[in-house]
Formats: C-alpha cells, sequence, structure tokens
C-alpha cells in the first residue's frame, strides 16, 4: 500500500502484485486507509487469479487485522509478513506512484 498525493488531498493505493511476473493481479484506490480497502483488492484478485498458496505483505495494521488474517486464513493461504521493506517492492511503489501521477 502507498499513496499518492492529487490536487485536494491524498488517496492510497493497493496493488496485489504477483511476485514471480511483478503483474499486478488488482489495483484499488480510496481516500481512507482501512481493512475494507484492503480486502477488496485481494477478493478481486482472488477472483481473478485463483487463491495463492502463499500471500506476501507488510506488517500494516490493514493487513494484520483479524479479519484480513482470517480471510486469507479460511482459505489456507499461508501468510508471510515482511518485517524490513523488500527493496523491489519499494522500486515497484515508485515506479507505479510516478505512473499513477501521470494517468491521474
Amino acid at each position: 500500500m502507498t499513496y499518492v498525493n492529487i490536487p485536494g488531498g491524498i488517496v492510497y493505493v493497493v496493488a496485489i502484485i504477483d511476485l514471480y511476473s511483478r503483474k499486478i493481479l488488482s489495483l484499488n484506490v480510496s481516500n481512507t486507509m482501512d481493512t475494507v480497502f484492503g480486502m477488496d483488492a485481494l477478493m478481486q484478485a482472488i477472483m481473478g487469479y485463483g487463491l495463492p498458496k502463499i500471500f506476501n505483505t507488510d506488517q500494516g495494521c490493514q493487513f494484520t487485522s483479524n479479519e484480513f488474517t482470517s480471510l486469507l486464513e479460511g482459505e489456507m493461504v499461508r501468510i508471510s509478513m515482511d518485517g524490513k521493506v523488500v527493496l523491489w517492492i519499494i522500486f515497484t511503489l515508485k515506479n507505479f506512484r510516478k505512473v499513477f501521477i501521470e494517468v491521474f
């Protein structure tokens, strides 16, 4: 999850990215940073591409919430959470933020 400054405020962007191909499986934009926002993106990815065996994320409160983790655990998806930010994710999000700003 990241944020983008736009005229009039900030929007939050969550992207579900396939680690192997680095393809964006789903994308969600919101003016609030809450659990439902991340869960919607997760459900879009699952509906479009099926269940992952492992879901990796950071330790943000949206992803560590009971609702989010229960959704994954209920589908027997292994949850992996990074303690430190992974460098390729930073690179991907910075590039994504640049493209997002250019488009919008």
